[in-house]
């Protein structure tokens, strides 16, 4: 979709319409980025569970590692369209599942797999 309007030109000579959390704004809205936001939290919450996991290294690690590039991510959204790089996202997304899937499952195993 190409953007048009009155403030179009001034705001592309600021660099405003470049970057990913004014595209998701125009794309989806203040409901939309605030419900992409709240998702990240999420992940962020379960990564930070997984990252004081004694049991497994390998868990361990992807919980520190995305507890780590949470944080990269979202504040680099607000100067780079992420969005839109495909080798970024899709690794990200992918890696965000992981560690909703691990949350889950050290939730609903029985408390000595995790000792």
């Amino acid at each position: 979709a190409q953007m048009t309007g009155e403030y179009l030109q001034f705001l592309e000579s600021l660099g405003i319409i470049r970057t990913g959390i004014t595209i998701l704004i125009w794309e989806l809205g203040l409901t939309g980025i605030s419900t992409v936001l709240l998702c990240l939290s999420f992940v962020f919450v379960d990564a930070l569970k997984l990252s004081k996991n004694n049991n497994n290294g390998l868990i361990k690690t992807l919980g520190i590692a995305m507890v780590s590039i949470i944080p990269i991510y979202i504040s680099t959204s607000a100067y780079f369209n992420l969005t839109q790089i495909l080798i970024i996202n899709v690794p990200f997304w992918m890696l965000c599942g992981f560690v909703v899937k691990y949350s889950y499952r050290k939730n609903q195993l029985p408390k000595k797999c995790f000792a």
